[in-house]
């Protein structure tokens, strides 16, 4: 089972019948207003997460012979409960709500704040049941990823009651962070610690200045042309409330380096292989390679192009944060450097991708990200330079022996490895 504390599991399944119950009374009892207002498909997906919620504990194979697949079943559904549970807890909450606030003609600012509180005293089991006890490191890195892009559009199921999200920047707000402490939480209890501010005592700040300089250069992709970059152009903030650039930083700069610079790379960075230096160059290239990945979303609001040039840059981005957050044993500079790409980069708050590729961004864009490419690999083979990096690999190692509970795909494959092997020595 995922739930190793009884009590805990005692809870979740108690939620997971009291949103069941609850979608199921008002679905049956005013179907035209709950369709109305909810859509059927999202009363489904209600539905049958919160049933796999309440059968998960009993989910056996009866072969022993068939550990894998269970193992494998064990997986999907756990997968699907950690991308669509909080979804569907406010889902529950918003829908218990709905009939109150029509007849009180209440505004859905306060019952929208009451619903997020009450998210947020039910969440921890979900946490605590599975995220929690899970114990290789490619499982952590790939159930840690559903959560962070799934939890944080949780709250969108408050539009049920008539709140926008969009428009509430403290909502936002709340939800990033809780989002950002929730997965530090889970990190320290998998035995990592918490993003330090301090940078490592054996980086050569000359390098890290040459690390920093093609960072800086993607600020300047707005030019238009070679003549505009060194004659005319000009760097500009975007300009806008306070509020909305507190919510850009946290819900774009600050989300993507924690996914990609912290809950990732530093599972990759356990992946075993050969040496340090080894899982080093693993860790950077394949957290650059799923950065760069991640803005295929784009291909939606954009054209296919302009997508495939910017998931290219995103890859020389990755690059070169990532190995400036393992030089300097922080993610903070990152942060900053993502902040002023985002914030300065592109002063008219649009991307330059959304116009279209054009003969000097594909020229500019592809020149700075093989730099930064080389630059990165530079640092991570100069032997000069290894000191710094071996401050960081010391320093996020596991402090705490994982727990053998949970039968998990890295500990399968790992021992049909070993049989493997066995059976080449015999």
């Amino acid at each position: 089972m995922f739930i190793k504390d009884k009590s805990q599991l005692l809870i979740f399944r108690i939620q997971c019948a009291i949103i069941l119950a609850v979608t199921c009374i008002i679905s049956l009892t005013n179907p035209d207003a709950a369709i109305a207002k909810a859509s059927l498909p999202s009363i489904l997906i209600t539905i049958v997460v919160t049933l796999l919620g309440l059968l998960t504990p009993h989910l056996e194979v009866a072969s022993q012979h068939r550990s894998l697949l269970k193992s494998a079943i064990k997986g999907i559904i756990k997968a699907i409960l950690i991308f669509a549970y909080p979804t569907s807890l406010i889902f529950g909450f918003s829908l218990l709500s709905l009939s109150l606030i029509d007849k009180l003609h209440l505004s859905a600012t306060i019952p929208a704040y009451l619903i997020l509180l009450g998210f947020l005293v039910s969440i921890p089991p979900y946490f605590k049941g599975l995220l929690i006890n899970e114990t290789g490191p490619i499982t952590r890195m790939f159930f840690s990823f559903i959560y962070l892009y799934s939890f944080p559009t949780s709250v969108n199921q408050l539009r049920l009651i008539g709140f926008n999200v969009d428009n509430s920047f403290s909502m936002i707000i709340i939800v990033y962070s809780v989002t950002f402490a929730a997965l530090f939480y889970v990190m320290h209890c998998w035995g990592f610690g918490l993003p330090k501010i301090k940078i490592n005592s054996k980086v050569n700040y000359g390098w890290l200045l040459v690390a920093i300089l093609p960072a800086l250069a993607y600020l300047c992709t707005t030019a238009g042309s070679w003549s505009n970059l060194f004659h005319h152009f000009a760097l500009k903030p975007v300009s806008g409330p306070i509020m909305y650039l507190i919510v850009t930083v946290l819900s774009i700069c600050c989300y993507e380096e924690i996914i990609f610079r912290y809950a990732l790379f530093w599972q990759l960075l356990h992946v075993n292989q050969r040496s340090q230096k080894t899982q080093m160059i693993f860790g950077v290239v394949v957290s650059s390679l799923l950065f760069g990945l991640w803005h295929a979303q784009n291909m939606f609001y954009q054209s296919v192009p302009a997508t495939l040039l910017q998931i290219l840059s995103a890859i020389g981005i990755g690059f070169i944060y990532s190995t400036i957050c393992l030089y300097t044993g922080t993610i903070w500079i990152s942060i900053i450097l993502h902040s002023l790409a985002d914030l300065v980069g592109f002063p008219n708050g649009s991307s330059p991708f959304s116009q279209g590729p054009t003969p000097f961004l594909i020229t500019f864009l592809l020149l700075i990200s093989v730099i930064a490419i080389v630059v990165s690999l530079f640092l991570l083979l100069s032997h000069n330079q290894q000191a710094a990096f071996e401050q960081t690999m010391a320093r996020i190692q596991i402090k705490q022996p994982q727990s053998h509970y949970h039968l998990n795909f890295d500990k399968i494959l790992g021992s049909r490895d070993t049989n493997v092997r066995k059976k080449e020595i015999r």
